[in-house]
């Protein structure tokens, strides 16, 4: 993260994020799922110009990408009382198990936020908004 107080007036942020691992569940055979290869960036621009008026805008871009996680189905067992059993069934591996399709994930957001506030003496007047778009696909 870096903070850079630009005037007495305006400080500006940037704050950068960036993940990526391999793989932990061992899928063949398709490649090994549960990685990661995201990145995400974040500006943000106060500003306070004139005495009681503040304001924040913000700008984020996110992406997020790999193979993304991978399911396994687990049949429920049940007691002979009937209550759930919290235990993995015999024989099932969470680590370890073969998926029939190539998992993908890819997620790309961009966001805008602004928070404008005007300080009247009894009186508060804040204006919030902003956009998010986001473009998301699983398989």
């Amino acid at each position: 993260m870096v903070n850079l107080p630009i005037s007495d007036t305006v400080q500006f942020r940037a704050a950068f994020l960036s993940v990526t691992h391999d793989g932990y569940r061992n899928n063949a055979p398709q490649p090994n799922a549960d990685d990661a290869d995201n990145k995400s960036a974040r500006l943000e621009l106060a500003f306070e110009p004139i005495e009681n008026f503040r304001g924040l805008v913000t700008v984020q871009f996110t992406k997020q990408g790999g193979l993304g996680d991978s399911l396994q189905n687990i049949p429920y067992i049940y007691s002979s009382s009937g209550a759930l059993e919290h235990n993995l069934p015999p024989g099932i591996n969470p680590y370890t198990f073969p998926i029939a399709t190539l998992p993908s994930l890819s997620l790309d957001d961009r966001l805008t936020r602004f928070n404008f506030t005007y300080d009247l003496g009894g009186v508060v007047l804040t204006a919030l908004g902003g956009y998010d778009h986001i473009e998301w696909h699983h398989a």
